[in-house]
């Protein structure tokens, strides 16, 4: 195994540790909560923020290690060599946008319902949807710009 991708699996495996220790914490403070004790609702309400937090930064560092491992192998399948550099560096610009998009949206779906206002949440997935379907279409366009069908030369 390489070194990012050890990495990447080191990374993914605190990540998990967090995942559950979130788990855990939101469970202290249910408890907490329906014991109605405000002091250990706070001490719970505490460790709850600071596990989500722990669990959102090693997410981060997950999704770039999974990012730099799979960098190489991903540039190639999706990118063709014959082009100039700028266009290949824009036509990565606008796969990594839509990329994103996607993770924004997988991102905000997995937020669990108690924690997000129903409205607010729809109205933010509608739009990534929307922004989404237009970064996809730019993509494509760009691709039949320089000659490209389905990720292929003509």
């Amino acid at each position: 195994m390489c070194d990012e991708h050890a990495r990447l699996v080191e990374l993914a495996d605190e990540a998990g540790d967090w995942g559950i220790t979130e788990e855990i914490t939101l469970d202290w403070l249910r408890m907490a909560q329906a014991w109605r004790l405000p002091e250990l609702e706070q001490l719970a309400t505490n460790a709850h923020e600071h596990a989500k937090l722990e669990y959102l930064k090693v997410h981060a560092k997950v999704e770039l290690a999974e990012e730099i491992a799979d960098s190489h192998r991903r540039q190639d399948a999706r990118v063709p060599a014959q082009l100039r550099p700028e266009e290949r560096e824009e036509l990565r610009r606008r796969i990594r946008r839509c990329d994103e998009l996607v993770n924004a949206y997988t991102t905000i779906e997995r937020v669990p319902e108690e924690e997000m206002n129903e409205g607010v949440r729809d109205r933010m997935l509608a739009v990534l949807v929307e922004e989404k379907e237009r970064a996809h279409r730019e993509c494509e366009e760009y691709k039949q710009e320089l000659g490209l069908e389905a990720g292929r030369a003509k």
